[in-house]
């Protein structure tokens, strides 16, 4: 009746989706779409003066794009919600229990609890490499 319109539009690359505004954005499973799809979705926003972008997502690695926004408290461009499988009354906790075992705590842990983990084959965690980085040091060039 508002004249509204939802446009389902490919999530794997910018090229496909240019040339669209719109009052709101959703990028669902948000973790899993490049860099480059974002960065093709935020102009589609620019002459709308409330236009809001919606990332829904499942968690993934603790890198990237997103990892990057969910970490950043301090940047209040942006709120945060989490809400774990335990927390929604429609996921029957038995049948949860029996997904921690048959995915293993770490896949349930991501996929359930929403937390960004680091990949098992990683050699230094994320946190090891965040606490490496210093402000301080001059970087000295030749």
């Amino acid at each position: 009746s508002n004249q509204s319109r939802i446009v389902a539009l490919p999530g794997n690359g910018g090229d496909t989706i240019r040339g669209f505004s719109a009052d709101a954005v959703f990028c669902d499973e948000a973790a899993r779409i490049p860099i480059e799809t974002l960065e093709a979705c935020r102009p589609m926003m620019a002459v709308r003066k409330k236009s809001r972008l919606v990332l829904l997502t499942s968690a993934s690695w603790a890198q990237g794009w997103l990892w990057d926004i969910w970490n950043n408290a301090g940047d209040s461009s942006w709120q945060r919600e989490k809400v774990t499988a335990l927390e929604c009354s429609r996921i029957d906790p038995i049948w949860l229990e029996g997904e921690k075992r048959e995915m293993g705590e770490r896949a349930y842990r991501q996929e359930y609890m929403c937390e960004f983990l680091d990949p098992a084959e990683a050699l230094f965690g994320s946190e090891v490499l965040a606490n490496a980085i210093d402000d301080n040091i001059k970087i000295i060039r030749w």
